[in-house]
């Protein structure tokens, strides 16, 4: 436990965390129990008292049940304004990474271990260390520009329960880190209009986009990436690289003969069949249940034509999940240099497909606007 004798004694000066440690899709978890206290500072600057309160009121926020993160969230951050204390930003981390902040949280988990040092237990170090890894791996930097200082910017992503967050524009240009999925950007210029922007973000691909609050209605023009609610405005999207097409086509074309070679199994498994069970005849079983016997031949024609039909569904259910995954690369995996001007209009219907495998068969599922 990091502590400061100075501060034991204030109420909720102590947080015990759990950490979730998400990999891949951010699905499996583990935990790890860890501990913090009220910051402190060098011998010559005191916590102010009001530091101490920010503090004990984002703690009280994150043991409630269930944690309240947004508001922990402002807490801690009026609590490093007034302290400057590197403590806070354990907790403040956690709280923007709950809340899918994840540029402040990767910055806040930077500057912790960075300043801690030695301080910071060599267990909690590697934690976030792995915390880091995966906010990395899973979002990408993006880049909001707009033509009116002080706009405000509320970024939604479909499906998270995180809540919307709100960002502001300070200067020309917002630097964000977005987790990959399918967003809504809302811009309100300080007059009152608005622009929205829809887009879906991918690990590791940046993208940009100009909020035009000045932009005259002219037809969309070519390219994707943006769209507009209330106003008009170019985005410009980039993407390393077009080897995932290559392999799209190449998976695209496995899947093809899968899909091929069940049709051709499934005929043969037909044949079989019917050809096994021609001199098979009812009968009942010692309990007088009726069932099927068959001779000696038709038994193991039976038995291979079951065979068959086994391989039939796993080529077709493969080839299908095959044949759409390297669609969906070709379709995504270009590289892509566009800048779109967008006229003030709803945004556009949009449809996704993602191929899906279970343990009992398998097929496509479908998202979109409409």
């Amino acid at each position: 436990m990091l502590a400061d004798p100075r501060f034991d004694s204030f109420p909720g000066s102590t947080l015990n965390r759990r950490r979730s440690l998400r990999s891949g899709r951010w699905l499996a978890s583990i935990t790890l129990s860890l501990a913090l206290s009220l910051p402190h500072v060098a011998s010559a600057q005191e916590v102010s008292a009001q530091a101490k309160l920010y503090f004990s009121n984002g703690v009280e926020l994150l043991q409630s049940s269930p944690p309240n993160y947004q508001d922990a969230y402002y807490q801690f951050k009026l609590a490093y304004q007034e302290s400057k204390s590197w403590k806070v930003l354990g907790n403040l981390g956690l709280c923007a990474l709950k809340l899918e902040r994840d540029g402040e949280a990767f910055q806040a988990y930077t500057e912790y271990l960075q300043q801690g040092g030695n301080e910071i237990d060599p267990g909690e170090r590697a934690a976030l260390e792995r915390e880091m890894l995966l906010i990395s791996g899973n979002s990408a930097p993006v880049q909001i520009t707009a033509t009116e200082p002080g706009t405000e910017v509320v970024d939604s992503r479909s499906g998270s329960s995180a809540p919307a967050q709100n960002y502001k524009l300070e200067g020309d240009t917002l630097e964000l880190r977005l987790r990959a999925g399918s967003h809504t950007l809302r811009a309100t210029a300080p007059d009152g209009r608005t622009l929205t922007w829809e887009v879906s973000i991918f690990p590791g691909k940046e993208a940009s986009h100009h909020f035009d609050f000045d932009a005259k209605e002219t037809p969309l023009g070519g390219g994707g990436g943006g769209g507009g609610g209330g106003g008009g405005g170019s985005v410009h999207v980039r993407e390393t690289g077009g080897a995932l097409r290559v392999v799209g086509f190449v998976v695209t074309g496995v899947g093809a003969a899968a899909l091929m070679g069940g049709a051709i199994t499934g005929i043969l498994a037909k044949n079989k069949e019917d050809e096994a069970t021609k001199d098979c005849y009812a009968s009942t079983d010692a309990m007088g249940n009726p069932i099927q016997r068959c001779p000696p031949s038709g038994e193991a024609a039976l038995d291979s034509a079951d065979d068959l039909a086994k391989t039939t569904n796993y080529l077709l259910i493969g080839g299908g999940v095959l044949a759409a995954a390297g669609i969906t690369m070709i379709i995504f995996g270009g590289p892509v240099e566009t800048t779109t001007s967008a006229k003030l209009e709803p945004p556009r219907r949009r449809l996704a497909v993602q191929p899906v495998l279970g343990p009992n068969g398998g097929g496509l599922f479908a998202t979109g606007t409409f």
